[in-house]
């Protein structure tokens, strides 16, 4: 499954594909200063409460305007 995050200057959405189609997606305040812990944490939640398990994650697509936490949703995505 492909998880796409979208981060904007004030909401963040992230979306979760699989076969060419949108499976879920959810809506959250752009994080300001959370650690990628954190951020991991809130992505696992949403995944975990749409009976989703985390392990099927395979490919992680980025979208962001807010240079500031760019380098921790790398880090988070890359787990």
């Amino acid at each position: 499954m492909l998880l796409a995050i979208d981060i904007g200057n004030t909401q963040t959405v992230i979306g979760l594909f699989g076969e060419d189609k949108i499976l879920s997606s959810w809506r959250m305040v752009t994080p300001k200063y959370e650690t990628s812990d954190e951020i991991a944490a809130a992505v696992f939640n949403f995944l975990k409460n749409s009976e989703f398990d985390p392990k099927d994650v395979g490919e992680v697509a980025i979208s962001c305007v807010v240079p500031r936490i760019l380098e921790e949703i790398i880090k988070m995505s890359r787990r």
